[in-house]
């Protein structure tokens, strides 16, 4: 497995959004400038400077795209390891929480070099509690009803030669480039891509709570619906587990090394977002009304 956060082990350069708008992947350019347009829109919240290496935006990635616990707070972020066979002292799955990015890292890069341990993800909110074994070590929760804070939302791409799919990332990015446009969404903030996959992320400025989060999420779902966008059906999901830049998936049918291809800005979602909670009311209105009226064929009222 390849080392994560180590640039020499990354081939995919970074780039801006004037560039990656206009082509997909973009691989093999070392074009990390900004240009003068995107530095307007970027700055002051770009997450990590043009030139920083591609170790340093995986970082940053991780710093931003959840929410983690201040000093003295209570919450974990929730690291998901998948094990190869029988591992002795581990099931095939296993988690475990972390407080601080830094501590998070330094297990990332353990894992990876793990030869039987074959993927590892974060959880996508911060978690309220963990457990302990018996021995005493810590465990992750990693549930939905569990979660507290968030700070992104996301659509994910399956790459697959299936009429429910897109067969080729650069198809899932055409998709997103016209959805975002037609919608109305600013550029992402993010995008990942694994060996048959893609992510794509709005990361907030501030930490969200659930509830806070809960509308932006209903929103991009329901005009992902809209718009016929052939993705996951994980929007919507408090607890999602999501891939690690820098590192290697190697478990299930999605083999490949995950490349953070584009780290932009944050944004403030009351603002550069609020077409969400809009779409996500007129869809629970839709919602109801549809229901009306079917209740009324059902008791014999013809309106």
């Amino acid at each position: 497995m390849s080392l994560p956060f180590d640039s020499r082990n990354v081939a995919a350069a970074t780039s801006s959004p004037d560039v990656i708008e206009t082509g997909f992947p973009v691989t093999g350019r070392a074009d990390h400038a900004v240009t003068a347009t995107v530095t307007k829109l970027d700055c002051p919240q770009q997450m990590a400077p043009a030139d920083a290496s591609d170790a340093e935006k995986n970082r940053k990635f991780l710093e931003n795209v959840v929410a983690w616990p201040v000093r003295n707070d209570a919450g974990w972020i929730n690291m998901d390891v998948r094990a190869e066979g029988d591992l002795p002292g581990y099931s095939k799955f296993f988690e475990w929480p972390f407080r601080n990015v830094d501590a998070f890292v330094n297990q990332v890069r353990w894992v990876d070099q793990a030869a039987r341990l074959t993927s590892v993800k974060i959880c996508i909110s911060q978690q309220s509690e963990c457990r302990k074994t018996r021995l005493g070590e810590l465990r992750a929760v990693t549930r939905c009803d569990r979660a507290t804070w968030l700070r992104s939302i996301w659509i994910k791409f399956v790459i697959a030669n299936s009429p429910k799919l897109y067969h080729t990332q650069e198809d899932a990015w055409s998709a997103i480039v016209a959805f975002r446009r037609k919608v109305g969404l600013p550029f992402p903030s993010a995008v990942v891509t694994g060996g048959r996959s893609m992510e794509v992320y709005w990361i907030s400025d501030i930490p969200l709570s659930a509830d806070q989060w809960q509308p932006y999420a209903d929103g991009l779902w329901n005009l992902l619906q809209r718009e016929v966008v052939k993705c996951e059906a994980r929007t919507r999901h408090l607890a999602e587990l999501v891939a690690i830049p820098g590192t290697m998936e190697a478990y299930s049918m999605l083999p490949g090394p995950v490349k953070l291809v584009y780290l932009g800005r944050r944004y403030d979602f009351s603002n550069a977002l609020s077409v969400l909670p809009t779409a996500a009311i007129e869809a629970e209105v839709s919602r109801l009304l549809g229901g009306r009226r079917k209740s009324r064929r059902v008791s014999g009222d013809p309106k």
